[in-house]
C-alpha cells in the first residue's frame, strides 16, 4: 500500500464513496496495515511520523466517525514507548488484529441481542443505510416471514436505497418512502404505522445522545408522539469523547453542490451530513455487544479507558 493509495482511500471516504461507519473504520485500519507492512525507512522516527499522520488523516476523514476515530486511537496508543520499528510494526499489527476480532465478535452478539429483542415486531421503520440494522431485520425476516420494513430513501444522496435492494433481495416486504414522509408514516393512521423503529448510529454522546444520518431526529420525535420504541443497534466503540459538552461536537456540513447544483445565487443552501438526537428520544434503548444500554446509563457501562480489543 503506497501513500498515493493511502490518500486515494482518504478521498474516497471523504467524498463517500466508502460509506458506513463499520466499513470505513474496517477499511482505514486494513489500509493502515496494509501501509505499515510494505513501509521501509530508514529512520525510526519518520517511520513512526509516517504511521501517526496516516492514522491521523483517516480518524478525521469524517467529523462524525468515532468508529474510526477511536480505531486509529486505539491503534497509536502508547507507540510512542517503543524502541524500534520491529516493535511497533508488531505492537500495530497485533491492534488492527486485535480491532477486527472486536468488530466481528461485537457485530454478531449485537445481531443476536436485537433480534432476540424485536423478533415479536411485524412492521418496522429504518433510515438511511446501516449495515447492522439491515442484517438484523434480515435475521428477523428469516424467523417471521410476514414482517414489513419502511425504509427511507435518505436525500440528498440516496444510501436507503442500499437498505431496501438488499431487503427485497432476501425476501423482505419494503415500503420505501422519501425521508420527509417519514412522520406522516408514523404518526397519519392513513398508512400502515411502524410499531418500532430501528436505526443504526454514527456516533454516541457520553450523554447518550445519539449522531446519525440527517433525518433520523424528525423520526425519533414523531416515534415518541406515537409512543412507539425508538431503538439504536450500535458498538458501544461508537462513543464520541471528542467534546466535553455534547452540544460542542462539530457536525459535518456536505457540499451544497449535493443538495442543488445550480441554485440561484442568492440562495444559501445547507447541507448537514447528521443529525443530533437527543438521549430523551431514544425511548427503546441502545442494542450494544453489552446488552440493552439506556442513554443514562450509557456513560456508567462503557469503559472508555478500557482495550476495545480486550
Amino acid at each position: 500500500m503506497t501513500e498515493k493509495e493511502l490518500e486515494k482511500i482518504i478521498r474516497s471516504i471523504k467524498d463517500l464513496k466508502i460509506q458506513g461507519n463499520t466499513n470505513i473504520a474496517k477499511v482505514s485500519a486494513k489500509a493502515v496495515l496494509d501501509y505499515i507492512t510494505n513501509l521501509k525507512v530508514a529512520d525510526y522516527n519518520e517511520f513512526l511520523a509516517r504511521v501517526k499522520h496516516y492514522c491521523l488523516e483517516f480518524a478525521n476523514a469524517r467529523p462524525n466517525e468515532p468508529l474510526t476515530y477511536n480505531a486509529m486511537s486505539f491503534i497509536l496508543n502508547d507507540l510512542d514507548e517503543c524502541q524500534n520499528q520491529q516493535q511497533a510494526r508488531i505492537k500495530v499489527i497485533e491492534r488492527i488484529e486485535s480491532f477486527f476480532s472486536y468488530i466481528d465478535a461485537s457485530y454478531e452478539i449485537i445481531r443476536l441481542n436485537a433480534v432476540s429483542l424485536l423478533k415479536g415486531y411485524k412492521v418496522f421503520m429504518t433510515h438511511c443505510h446501516s449495515s447492522l440494522a439491515r442484517d438484523v431485520l434480515i435475521r428477523i425476516g428469516e424467523i417471521s416471514a410476514d414482517i414489513e420494513v419502511i425504509n427511507t430513501e435518505t436525500r440528498p444522496l440516496y444510501q436507503g436505497r442500499i437498505t431496501a435492494a438488499k431487503l427485497a433481495e432476501v425476501g423482505v416486504k419494503v415500503t420505501h418512502i422519501v425521508d420527509s414522509a417519514a412522520a406522516s408514516f408514523i404518526l397519519d393512521k392513513r398508512y400502515t404505522n411502524p410499531e418500532v423503529i430501528l436505526v443504526g448510529s454514527d456516533g454516541i454522546t457520553i450523554e447518550g445522545d445519539l449522531i446519525n444520518k440527517v433525518g433520523t431526529l424528525n423520526l425519533a420525535i414523531a416515534a415518541k408522539a406515537a409512543n412507539i420504541p425508538f431503538y439504536v443497534v450500535t458498538q458501544s466503540m461508537k462513543l464520541d469523547l471528542r467534546a466535553s459538552k455534547p452540544e460542542l461536537l462539530e457536525i459535518e456540513q456536505r457540499d451544497p453542490i449535493e443538495v442543488w447544483k445550480d441554485a440561484p445565487a442568492r440562495v444559501r443552501v445547507v447541507n448537514p451530513a447528521f443529525d443530533f438526537v437527543p438521549a430523551k428520544y431514544i425511548t427503546g434503548g441502545y442494542i450494544t455487544e453489552k446488552g440493552l444500554i439506556s442513554p443514562k446509563e450509557f456513560k456508567n457501562l462503557v469503559n472508555i479507558n478500557a482495550s476495545y480489543g480486550a
